[in-house]
């Protein structure tokens, strides 16, 4: 008997404590100890301890792999990619909400937008990881900042909802509630941007901080054009924001749908003009096409125009008022209203 619980032992270290087959290979040893040994109270109380230790390692395994996952870092990089690609959708939120705003025309007490529009105003919380940075008190508890800023949001977005499709809530609570969606997208955008400009110092760092105690290399990636290797924080952040502005000129753009003026684009051959090119071509057809209509927007500050669009503010205000009068006045590709007003 002794001989067996032995080779019971040796057959439990030979199995990964993770491995759910562990289990299996110590009830069958458990079951043969039982048929061919006599088995005391002590013995049959230590093979309980030691089955019920190996089911709670591998309880503890599989929970650690599930906390890892969860909380897999994100690298810095990453993490400004996740940052930038949100203001793109803090622009068309700001369109979506003004579009309400304008065609509901104050008729709170008639009428109620879809709430389909409301809900895709939400903003994923997954977006941030403060996690990742938990070495810097600072840069923790600004992402943590924005972290408890989207929140507060999307309980806004949600009130809003609820209140204007209500018909017993007061209309100034309605008026409100829509003055503050409006306010909101460019409060998150100015903060963004602040994180962005933030963690860029880290960014540079890492990328070329290792470069300052090796002048020679860094002169010799200089020489290299696709490799920068004294690039500054500004630098960075420069880059950034020139992303940004060619994603919100990108989404006006495609938000515009195929006006006329764009059809001189649709035979250029793939070898012709650059994408960036014909953006920019068709952003200044927008420019000219937004002064034919109202204009519905234009305060005396916005962190879009002034932190993203500081040298043609114009042109950002062209493009957010053009997009607000396709939303008012365009239809889906069902050929229903693109922005859907209900009567109570």
């Amino acid at each position: 008997m002794t001989n067996l619980y032995i080779h019971l032992l040796l057959q439990v270290q030979n199995h990964s404590a993770s491995d759910s087959a562990s289990i299996s290979v110590i009830r069958s040893y458990v079951e043969r100890l039982a048929r061919d040994g006599g088995l005391d109270l002590w013995d049959w109380l230590a093979i309980v301890i030691a089955f019920i230790s190996l089911v709670i390692a591998w309880l503890m395994a599989v929970w650690q792999k599930r906390t890892e996952r969860n909380t897999m870092k994100i690298t810095k990089e990453g993490q400004i990619g996740l940052l930038v690609d949100y203001i793109r959708h803090f622009y068309t939120n700001l369109v979506v909400i003004i579009s309400v705003t304008e065609k509901l025309k104050g008729r709170f007490s008639s009428h109620y937008p879809s709430e389909e529009h409301f809900r895709k105003l939400t903003i994923d919380l997954e977006v941030l990881h403060p996690e990742a940075f938990f070495h810097s008190k600072e840069k923790y508890n600004q992402i943590h900042k924005l972290l408890l800023l989207l929140r507060n949001y999307n309980i806004e977005v949600d009130v809003a909802e609820k209140h204007l499709c209500s018909r017993s809530v007061e209309p100034y609570a309605k008026e409100r509630d829509l003055n503050t969606l409006i306010f909101k997208p460019d409060l998150l955008c100015r903060s963004f941007l602040d994180c962005i400009r933030n963690l860029c110092e880290d960014v540079s760092k890492e990328r070329y901080g290792f470069l300052s105690k090796y002048p020679f290399l860094a002169g010799c990636l200089d020489r290299i054009s696709f490799i920068k290797a004294n690039v500054s924080n500004q630098q960075l952040y420069s880059g950034y924001i020139s992303q940004i502005r060619e994603s919100i000129i990108a989404e006006a753009v495609k938000r515009t749908g195929n006006i006329e003026a764009f059809k001189r684009f649709e035979n250029i051959p793939a070898d012709g003009e650059p994408e960036k090119e014909i953006l920019k071509q068709k952003a200044e057809i927008l420019r000219v096409e937004s002064q034919k209509i109202e204009r519905r927007y234009w305060p005396e500050k916005s962190s879009f125009a002034d932190m993203i669009f500081p040298d043609d503010k114009d042109l950002f205000f062209a493009l957010l008022n053009h997009n607000v009068d396709t939303e008012m006045n365009g239809l889906n590709g069902q050929h229903y209203p693109k922005i859907f007003i209900l009567s109570f």
